[in-house]
Formats: structure tokens, C-alpha cells, sequence
């Protein structure tokens, strides 16, 4: 068998993590299944989203002081 690499076996345990949390949160229907996919949906794209900007805008949240460049998160821009 292929041994896996760090990156699988994290992937990994957090797929099994995922299948077993639904019994273990005691959600019981369709609509807590649908719940918890949209919860889990929403924290995964805003991770993904957050290290977009923080590659598009060369610094991470809150280290405005190691700014490199003219983009900023939260400044004036005129309309186009």
C-alpha cells in the first residue's frame, strides 16, 4: 500500500472527523444534515477566500504594517 503523505493524512482524518460529526452532534434529519453542510460550506470558502486576499494584497489581516504594495483591505477607491 502507498504511504501517504502528511498532506493525505490530514485530509484524510478530517473526512473521517466530518462523517462521524453528525451522530455525534445528535442531528437527527435532513435539515441538520443541510445545516451543518451549509456551516461547514461557509467556514471552508471563507478560509479560501481569506487566503486569496491575503495573496492578492501581499500581507495578512491585521499586518497592515508589513504592507507592500498601494492595495489595501479596507481603503477609498473611486468609482469606475
Amino acid at each position: 500500500m502507498k504511504k501517504l503523505t502528511k498532506k493525505d493524512e490530514l485530509m484524510r482524518e478530517t473526512v473521517l472527523l466530518i462523517v462521524q460529526l453528525p451522530q455525534a452532534s445528535g442531528i437527527k434529519t435532513i435539515d441538520g444534515i443541510y445545516q451543518l453542510t451549509a456551516m461547514l460550506m461557509k467556514q471552508a470558502l471563507e478560509g479560501i477566500l481569506e487566503v486569496e486576499q491575503e495573496k492578492e494584497l501581499d500581507y495578512k489581516k491585521y499586518q497592515y504594517q508589513e504592507k507592500t504594495g498601494q492595495n489595501s483591505r479596507n481603503g477609498y477607491r473611486g468609482r469606475r
